[in-house]
């Protein structure tokens, strides 16, 4: 007797194989065994990834370039192209340029090695930049052209702790550049006294008068004197407070602090914003500590008791784990390399304050240091050694924020660990992974709809590549009503490693084929029909697919950064670039026969019933080596012109050969939109 089962979901997306025997999960019914180059519809369907779109080459293509993202508003917003102490700026899909031929470029200090260690946040037109080994610095745009990158004047502070010892400090003079003189070396820098990474770094000195006033070292003579330049001081005691532009005398004071950021105790690294206040957070020397502004005076760490002061905070905790990221949301959210954690104000009609403050280890599941993304209410991050994904996110039954693994179905995707994620809310709520082995890996994540599906994506390579590696990714508002994924693409072209800066494509629906991009690194004409499209020499040497008025043409290889199409035939709407192939298979069917279970027992699978979406090209079979045609040409259609997208069932004959797996396989190749919405297999078990 015939069966057919219906698979109407894939919103599991691909499953691990450790998972092919547990037909007890409601899981295993949703899910599939492969999921290569299409992504999962919140809805629950497939459709075929679009391809990517070549916007330009990076400036060096033998050193690490990263992507990040600048967001000023969901109507303004640009991508930012960071190399070896440069960044490019790019917007509506290509390079902002000064003038005609010369991209916007602006020098930076972060060498080409550091840049993945970059973390940031934005207020407005101002995006600010950390790193372990820089100090705090920001960009700002002023026009659409014109951009800067400073290192932050801070107002004030911030410190380490008050000396408490003995060792007195002794200014030559009251203002200007003075000789600062200590007794000992006891008490700075760990008892080695001052040394030349001390440059540039604060002290704060508590005069006789009783009024702190401010320094910078400007030169190193040894370990107990050093050139400082007076900065100023402040009267607390009046209202308001009043400024002081000198020292009342040369008297020696024990009471004095070293500033907390420097070459010596290196710089933050993390950064968020929280309460009105721009927050850092760990150093080499304080890998638990955070600094917060002065609430409302972003570039200001001025301490004090007042309730709008800056204020340091270190981890209480029995282990030293360095903070790995910090998160605004209802309470500064906090990863650490052993656990998670917050910070709020436990009285929720006041603001943060000194006074008003309370930190609460949540979980033990640590975190690699990579930016997390927040979906709603949701905080997902790389779990510890970068193999898994988890959700930060508060439960009401457990009273606490709780971290589970939402990859561990998958986990297979993340064995080679993750470099980068980034999040596209629209329209269909993708958080995006780099992988560390170039794997482009998807998650769609409807968590109020249960669906968490992923799904993995290789972008064509140059002829001698298994795949074009993809090494950084960053998502931005579009101007077409969607959210934009950006990647850099490492793929080898005529011999010679390239990064090729591309943008994903949007999916496919409600548009005419003529508009169908399916091919990567691919780029468009529109126009009045040619014969002959040129400026392809990205490129150059590698054999292209072709889509001419939603029609196939034959593949060619590009010779001059032209291709043409076949014979004497013109089109106004040409699609050029590498051929990828999509291939989605479903899991053994494994599911309750009326004599038992069926895994492992031979079964032939008659033909299938496939309901489609605006599509054309899908092939289907029950081995790579013996696919049939889904969408074949009826009647109906006009010869000499390519059939019209199919939306519907298709009943497709297949080989019933006996086997004991039994899976469908879906496959693309040709630059064509495909959208699967269920798999209806019609199959027959053996005794």
């Amino acid at each position: 007797m015939t069966s057919y089962p219906i698979q109407s979901t894939f919103s599991r997306g691909e499953l691990s194989p450790r998972l092919h025997a547990r037909i007890d999960l409601d899981h295993y019914k949703l899910g599939l065994a492969e999921c290569l180059n299409w992504f999962i519809l919140p809805q629950g369907g497939l459709r075929r990834r679009s391809g990517s779109r070549y916007v330009a080459g990076v400036k060096d293509h033998q050193k690490k370039t990263r992507l990040l993202a600048f967001i000023f508003s969901t109507e303004q917003a640009y991508m930012l192209e960071f190399g070896d102490k440069y960044f490019r700026v790019y917007a509506n899909g290509g390079v902002v340029e000064s003038t005609p031929g010369v991209p916007v470029e602006v020098v930076t200090p972060f060498a080409a090695a550091d840049v993945f260690d970059i973390h940031f946040t934005q207020s407005a037109d101002v995006l600010y930049l950390v790193h372990a080994k820089y100090p705090p610095h920001k960009i700002e745009r002023t026009e659409h052209t014109t951009w800067a990158i400073t290192e932050i004047a801070f107002k004030d502070g911030p410190y380490l702790a008050q000396n408490d010892g003995s060792t007195t400090l002794t200014p030559s003079a009251t203002s200007g550049s003075f000789t600062l003189t200590a007794s000992a070396v006891t008490g700075i820098n760990k008892d080695q006294g001052f040394l030349a990474t001390d440059i540039n770094r604060k002290i704060r000195f508590q005069a006789s008068d009783g009024h702190w006033h401010n320094f910078e070292i400007a030169a190193v003579t040894d370990t107990t004197h050093v050139t400082a330049n007076y900065i100023g001081g402040i009267d607390t005691t009046a209202t308001p407070a009043v400024d002081l532009t000198a020292l009342p005398n040369t008297n020696a004071r024990e009471e004095w602090r070293l500033g907390a950021w420097s070459e010596t105790t290196g710089f933050p690294a993390r950064v968020a914003f929280y309460e009105e206040r721009l927050t850092f957070a760990r150093t080499d020397h304080q890998p638990q500590t955070l600094w917060f502004s002065v609430s409302g005076d972003f570039e200001n760490q001025q301490p004090g008791a007042n309730d709008d002061d800056a204020i340091t905070l270190t981890i209480l905790a029995g282990q030293v784990n360095e903070i790995q990221w910090i998160a605004e949301a209802k309470a500064l959210q906090i990863g650490t390399t052993g656990a998670t954690r917050t910070v709020n104000a436990p009285n929720s009609e006041k603001p943060l304050t000194p006074d008003n403050l309370k930190q609460i280890r949540h979980t033990t599941f640590g975190t690699e240091p990579i930016q997390p993304v927040q979906v709603g209410p949701v905080t997902i991050y790389v779990g510890s050694y970068g193999r898994s994904l988890r959700e930060f996110v508060y439960s009401f039954e457990a009273d606490t924020f709780i971290a589970p693994d939402i990859s561990i179905l998958s986990e297979h995707l993340l064995r080679n660990g993750v470099v980068q994620m980034a999040y596209a809310q629209d329209p269909d709520a993708i958080i995006w992974l780099a992988s560390g082995n170039g794997e482009l890996v998807g998650l769609t994540y409807e968590r109020d709809q249960k669906v968490v599906g992923f799904h993995r994506h290789r972008l064509a390579g140059g002829s001698p590549d298994a795949f074009g590696l993809v090494t950084s990714i960053a998502t931005i508002p579009g101007t077409a009503g969607c959210d934009e994924t950006w990647a850099i693409v490492k793929r080898t072209i005529q011999g010679q490693e390239k990064q090729y800066i591309e943008r994903l494509e949007s999916g496919f629906e409600g548009l005419e084929k003529e508009q169908a991009f399916f091919v990567d690194s691919g780029l468009s004409y529109s126009g009045v029909p040619v014969n002959e499209v040129s400026g392809l020499d990205h490129l150059e040497g590698e054999t292209v697919s072709i889509l001419a008025d939603g029609a196939v043409d034959p593949p060619q290889q590009i010779s001059n950064g032209r291709v043409t199409l076949q014979g004497d035939r013109t089109a106004g709407d040409i699609h050029v670039g590498l051929a990828y192939q999509s291939q989605a298979t479903t899991l053994p069917l494994s599911s309750a026969g009326r004599d038992g279970v069926l895994l492992g027992r031979r079964k032939r699978i008659q033909s299938v019933i496939v309901d489609l979406l605006e599509t054309l090209g899908v092939k289907v079979g029950t081995s790579p080596d013996n696919l049939e045609d889904v969408t074949v040409r009826k009647s109906s259609d006009v010869m000499g012109e390519s059939p019209p997208l199919l939306t519907g069932t298709v009943r497709v004959g297949l080989d019933d050969t006996w086997t004991s797996e039994s899976q469908i396989i879906v496959s693309a190749e040709d630059p064509l939109p495909a959208t699967v919405l269920s798999f209806i297999p019609a199959y027959e078990t053996e005794p």
